[in-house]
């Protein structure tokens, strides 16, 4: 079986997308389109998102592929790895290919397990999305209260 899989690959862990073994459609993502709708479909459209950078582009790109319903894998020890749950919202493993491979043909053969990882991984988004709002907003009335 085969799987589209979206890979956002920048960073020291940057690999050639045909080194992570036969996992069917690996197609490296390069820019995402600008405008949230277009980077929503774009994420939506893929069975999985790979993300092997770290920093902010890494995390944006997982909790915008979360919120997409797509799941996502991530590497061990990045600072995208804190935005997933292992086995939970999404899949952690090491930064060899072998082992993003393995993570990748995991999800290729169990079709149930990315179904539950996408609904955990939506669920966690939004209450993140949540938790944001309401940090802001408590900033925002703090603000105004002391001017």
């Amino acid at each position: 079986m085969t799987i589209d899989v979206d890979l956002h690959n920048f960073g020291p862990a940057r690999r050639a997308p045909e080194s992570l073994g036969g996992c069917g459609g690996v197609v490296e993502a390069g820019e995402l389109p600008v405008t949230a709708d277009a980077r929503a479909r774009r994420l939506a459209s893929a069975d999985v998102v790979l993300v092997t950078g770290d920093g902010e582009p890494a995390e944006r790109v997982v909790l915008e592929g979360q919120a997409s319903g797509t799941p996502v894998v991530v590497i061990a020890g990045s600072s995208a790895a804190a935005l997933v749950r292992p086995r939970r919202t999404g899949l952690v493993c090491d930064p060899d290919a072998r082992s993003i491979a393995a993570a990748l043909e995991e999800l290729a053969g169990a079709p149930a397990l990315r179904s539950r990882l996408a609904a955990e991984a939506l669920e966690a988004a939004r209450a993140h999305h949540a938790a944001v709002g309401a940090i802001a907003a408590s900033s925002a009335s703090g603000l105004a209260a002391a001017a």
